[in-house]
Parts: C-alpha cells; sequence; structure tokens
C-alpha cells in the first residue's frame, strides 16, 4: 500500500487559522496608517489646521479691537485744555461824554479736548476784576514778606517794590460754554465784550473755571457771586439723579473712576494804561 507522507516535525509549517490572519492585517493596516496616513487624512489635518488658525486669529484680532477702541479708552484720563486770551477792543468815538468814556474788552476762550474720551461740561464761569494799584517810589523791603508768604501758598501776589493792589471790584461775569460735551479732539470757542469806564482802574484780572467730567450726569457745579465781588463753585455728585455730596477733594475726584472730575483754570491781567501800541 501507498502510504501518505506527513509533513515533517523539523521543516513543515502549518497555516495561520482565519481569525490570526485578520489581526496581523489590522495591525499592519494600523501600523501603515500611522506612518503613512492615507491621502483623505492628510486633508482632514490640514482643514483642521487651517480653521484653527483662522479662529485664533480671528480671537487675536477681537481682542486686539477690544483693548484699543473699549477698554484702554475707558481706562485712559480725560484733559481738557483752554487759551484765553483779552485785549482792550477800542472804545466809542461819539456820543455822549459819558458813553465815550467807556472801553469795550474783548475776551475769547478757546477749549479743546485732546484725549480719546469725551468730556462732559459742567458749569461754568468767567469773571472779570477791577483792580486799582497804588504806586510808590520808595525802596522798601517791606513786600518781600507778602510775596514769600504767596509764593508758599501758591498764591498770586499783587504787590511788588513799587506798587500795590489797593481795592478789586467785580465788573462782569458768565458763563464761558453752553455745550454740554466736547468729543475726542473737538474744539469750541466763545468771545465775550465787556464795559468798563475809561481811566476807573489799573488793570483786568480775568479768571476762567471749566470743570468737567468723564461720565456724563455724574457731577454737578454751581456757581454763585454775591454783591461784594466774591465768587464761589460747589461741585456735588450726582447719584440717581439728584445732588448727593458736595465734592470737597479735587484730587481724590479727578482720580476717582467714577467721574474724573477735573478743573480746569486759567488767569489772565490786561493793563489798561493807555499805550501808544493801542
Amino acid at each position: 500500500m501507498r502510504e501518505h507522507d506527513s509533513p515533517d516535525d523539523s521543516g513543515g509549517e502549518t497555516a495561520d487559522p482565519p481569525s490570526r490572519k485578520a489581526e496581523a492585517d489590522a495591525a499592519n493596516l494600523r501600523k501603515i496608517m500611522l506612518h503613512d496616513p492615507p491621502h483623505w487624512v492628510w486633508e482632514s489635518r490640514r482643514s483642521w489646521i487651517q480653521t484653527l488658525t483662522v479662529v485664533a486669529v480671528a480671537l487675536f484680532g477681537a481682542w486686539q479691537f477690544v483693548l484699543k477702541e473699549i477698554l484702554w479708552p475707558a481706562a485712559a484720563p480725560i484733559n481738557l485744555t483752554a487759551e484765553v486770551t483779552i485785549k482792550e477792543a477800542g472804545h466809542r468815538a461819539d456820543g455822549s461824554a459819558e458813553k465815550a468814556g467807556y472801553a469795550a474788552i474783548e475776551l475769547v476762550v478757546v477749549a479743546k479736548n485732546p484725549s480719546s474720551r469725551p468730556v462732559y461740561l459742567l458749569p461754568n464761569i468767567w469773571f472779570a476784576q477791577g483792580v486799582k494799584i497804588d504806586t510808590r517810589r520808595e525802596k522798601s523791603g517791606v513786600w518781600l514778606g507778602h510775596a514769600n508768604d504767596k509764593i508758599a501758598k501758591r498764591e498770586l501776589s499783587e504787590e511788588g517794590m513799587h506798587y500795590k493792589r489797593t481795592n478789586s471790584y467785580l465788573v462782569a461775569a458768565s458763563s464761558v460754554f453752553t455745550d454740554f460735551v466736547l468729543y475726542p479732539n473737538e474744539t469750541i470757542s466763545s468771545s465775550y465784550v465787556f464795559y468798563v469806564p475809561r481811566g476807573e482802574y489799573d488793570l483786568l484780572n480775568v479768571y476762567v473755571d471749566l470743570p468737567s467730567t468723564s461720565a456724563k450726569d455724574s457731577a454737578e457745579y454751581v456757581w454763585s457771586v454775591d454783591p461784594y465781588g466774591s465768587v464761589a463753585g460747589h461741585g456735588y455728585k450726582v447719584e440717581q439723579g439728584r445732588r448727593g455730596d458736595e465734592i470737597t477733594e479735587l484730587v481724590e475726584a479727578y482720580i476717582s473712576p467714577e467721574f474724573h472730575l477735573q478743573m480746569a483754570r486759567s488767569f489772565r491781567q490786561l493793563s489798561l494804561w493807555p499805550s501808544e501800541a493801542r
């Protein structure tokens, strides 16, 4: 009889079961995809990267816009600058002697908002004082004590070696601007003409006070003049549309984030003595 050959134990091979072969093929496929993924995988990854890049750039741009246009301007301090000029504008050449004896004085006030935020103008004031001066020829050192005292107090001195102020009188007063808000880089101006008798005063002192805030309806200012020539101003907080506590510390009110209250003050003098230039 013929016998069938049987596999040699040393050199023969047996076929793997189907389940093991499938697992091996799957493992090989995973290795191939990890090291050399197909084209559609690369396209998918690239699309996600591009999308994330666009989103990141958009978020960065939005944040930059918020910083530059909202947060930084909101935190920036406000500022109001004022330019004040005063000059004699002539006198009446005809008419009665009484009318011809008056001089016209022109006052011009220019205000500008150079800051990046709107400035809200509070009630403001300008006023003028007619001043009489006593001149003296003697050389005295008494005035030095007065000057040192005024300098120490940061006040204006109207006394020198050869002159001294004797009296001053309130001769004119009015509001400066009727505007309520001054936008960034906006400029407004007003001019006023008032009259004083010629030869009555030696010079004019003109004061301009422009209070303002960074927040609408957050504060108000009240001005008053009396028959004796005194001018007083008082600031108040506004809470829920009503006048609140008086503002007594201007420095604290300026740095306060509630309203950034500030006062732009200007002072000018004009000699009323005749001169050839006029």
